[in-house]
């Protein structure tokens, strides 16, 4: 069962904003789009199993953790479980949690028989929200989870070894919800070889991308003597992004340090987010404009390889 979670009820919660402080909780453009797969995964599927590529700092885990919290607060004998890549990125999901907690101005929400770094329990419910970190150890085989949210898997130690325990732990029935996401590391790995999946017609994830370019503040204005290179032109006309979003881009670029590494960090496309940084590369993806899209991946898959591995 799933206690409905939208627009309207989000601002029951509170988040600290970029410049606003404390402030109701309301979409960005990028939160509504997950919300929208999710809800559309959700009616057709009655369950969740979605795989999410994204830049950062564009309120993924925000908007799950709100929505697990609301799940786990107004419903009893429920289970939620968050991992993440780091301590600190714990702890800053604990202090999103909480703030949750503490402004949920439902005069109904249960009360806490106990909260700590490791998550919240609600006695009178029996529910609980558990955050972990992903390290050496296995974590959540013992545990029955309702819905499971994953952190930037791509940064994971041992992230298979982790998987496996953790979505097992996960009935597969109605309800239960599994979010696996993060921002690009390499095109190897767990989490690549996750969003890969996605795409098969038999696999029961769901891959979605959430480009930079969505988030309003990722804009600065440019100074008046300043002009965008040819290269910039070019990828500011294939995306249709404004001067202050380009400008932005420009600034951040020099920043990294790296092209590509932008591209991984705040990617305008998964194929730009794979792109291995630093790869000396033949044909520039930036300059690939394909109409292939993510839906039309059943398509033959035609492949150039040259197979000299050194030399001239």
């Amino acid at each position: 069962m799933n206690i409905d979670f939208d627009k309207k009820t989000a601002t029951s919660l509170s988040v600290i904003a970029k410049e606003q402080g404390i402030v109701k909780f309301h979409f960005n453009e990028a939160q509504e789009y997950i919300h929208k797969q999710l809800q559309q995964q959700l009616h057709d599927q009655k369950k969740v199993r979605l795989v999410i590529l994204k830049g950062r700092q564009q309120g993924c885990t925000t908007y799950v953790a709100a929505r697990y919290y609301w799940n786990i607060t107004r419903q009893k004998g429920r289970r939620a479980f968050i991992v993440t890549h780091s301590g600190d990125a714990s702890r800053h999901v604990m202090s999103i949690t909480e703030r949750f907690y503490d402004y949920d101005d439902d005069p109904m929400k249960p009360k806490t028989e106990s909260a700590s770094q490791k998550g919240m329990h609600f006695a009178n419910i029996d529910s609980a929200i558990t955050i972990a970190t992903a390290g050496g150890r296995a974590i959540g085989r013992s545990h029955t989870i309702h819905y499971l949210h994953a952190s930037e898997v791509a940064f994971w130690p041992n992230a298979s070894h982790h998987m496996a325990g953790l979505v097992q732990a996960v009935p597969n029935v109605e309800g239960t919800q599994i979010i696996l996401e993060s921002t690009a590391n390499g095109p190897t790995g767990k989490f690549y070889e996750l969003w890969q999946e996605s795409f098969k017609p038999d696999n029961p994830y769901k891959g979605i991308f959430v480009p930079w370019f969505w988030q309003k503040e990722y804009q600065a204005t440019p100074p008046k003597d300043w002009r965008a290179n040819q290269e910039l032109i070019e990828y500011q006309q294939r995306f249709g992004l404004s001067d202050a979003q380009i400008y932005w881009a420009y600034q951040k670029q020099q920043e990294l340090g790296d092209v590509s590494l932008f591209d991984q960090e705040y990617p305008a496309t998964a194929e730009h987010a794979f792109a291995k940084p630093d790869s000396q590369t033949f044909i520039d993806l930036r300059k690939i404009d394909t109409k292939l899209t993510i839906e039309q991946s059943h398509y033959p898959i035609v492949m150039g390889v040259d197979p000299a591995r050194f030399g001239d």
